[in-house]
């Protein structure tokens, strides 16, 4: 064991909880020893996670913050993160001149965390985490009640359909729930759309389709409060006649499940469709424009011949 996990059971004395097993490691990775740590914080947010502040310093001028996170699914592998998200369970590293200066900085966001108050920048912060091959035989065993899903969206590949899972093997998605959710569905059909309850074998395509989760660093509902939230919305059949490819789909409804906000885990392919659309019509408006010029100023040049001659 390492000299960290020495320094754990001597000062919790109690069986170590896996999360303060895994800031352990942590630490140890980042190469921190014993004598670099000069303090260590654990304490559970608004929505029942816990995090931890660690203040370790190697110089006498120098004193780093570290917050680490307890994350759900954090043992699946990353397969994607929001483009902004630290790459590591690091996830805030700042620097101070003194002790005091550090341990008045975690004070303040420990009393902001617990009130559940995340900035913006925290609250955009998600990793996309891939699932096992037998998921679907056994779903209740790799995804947690209140987790946002996603698969491959059939016949687009690069983007996906949405849901959040309730327990069961139960899903609840936006979807016409006699369709298949497909790229062309979507583009087509708004009508038949309603969010609903569907078996997770339903929510896919095939039978070995890969789910992933897509994990909040910063939980922003207890899983109990977004179940409750996703069964509310199927209940009164949201969003029925309202879907929009771009702008009310199946994303949009995990999203405001998970966290409350209307948002995207796709959106940069949104944006880069939407840009080619643009450089598109611009090209199509320069061509127009130079077909234009070229046309009047010919029938210019033509007159003046006329005149001329």
């Amino acid at each position: 064991m390492s000299a960290l996990w020495n320094f754990f059971s001597s000062l919790f004395q109690k069986q170590q909880s896996n999360f303060e097993k895994y800031i352990s490691v942590v630490l140890d990775k980042e190469g921190y020893i014993l004598t670099d740590v000069i303090q260590i914080t654990i304490e559970e947010t608004k929505f029942k996670r816990k995090f931890a502040h660690i203040i370790v310093s190697k110089t006498k001028d120098k004193y780093i913050v570290l917050l680490i996170l307890d994350e759900f699914h954090r043992d699946k592998p990353i397969i994607k993160r929001q483009k902004n998200t630290p790459d590591g369970p690091v996830l805030e590293r700042l620097t101070f001149a003194s002790e005091g200066e550090a341990k008045a900085y975690v004070s303040k966001k420990a009393a902001l965390y617990k009130i559940g108050h995340f900035d913006d920048k925290e609250c955009s912060y998600y990793r996309v985490v891939k699932c096992g091959d037998e998921c679907l035989k056994n779903p209740d065993q790799q995804i947690l009640p209140g987790d946002y899903i996603l698969r491959d969206l059939a016949g687009f590949g690069r983007a996906s359909h949405a849901g959040v899972y309730v327990g069961r093997g139960k899903v609840i998605h936006y979807d016409d729930p006699d369709v298949t959710a497909s790229v062309v569905h979507c583009v087509t059909g708004k009508g038949g759309h309603v969010v609903h309850v569907a078996p997770i074998e339903k929510f896919v395509t095939h039978s070995e389709q890969e789910l992933r989760i897509l994990v909040h660093c910063f939980q922003q509902r207890t899983p109990d409060e977004k179940i409750a939230a996703a069964e509310e919305l199927a209940k009164v059949q949201y969003g029925q006649y309202e879907y929009g490819i771009f702008s009310n789909n199946c994303q949009h409804l995990a999203s405001l499940v998970s966290c409350g906000r209307l948002e995207m885990v796709d959106q940069e392919i949104v944006d880069s469709v939407q840009n080619m659309a643009l450089i598109a019509l611009g090209m199509v408006l320069a061509g127009v424009a130079k077909t234009l010029y070229d046309y009047f100023f010919s029938k210019s040049d033509d007159r003046k011949h006329e005149e001329h001659a």
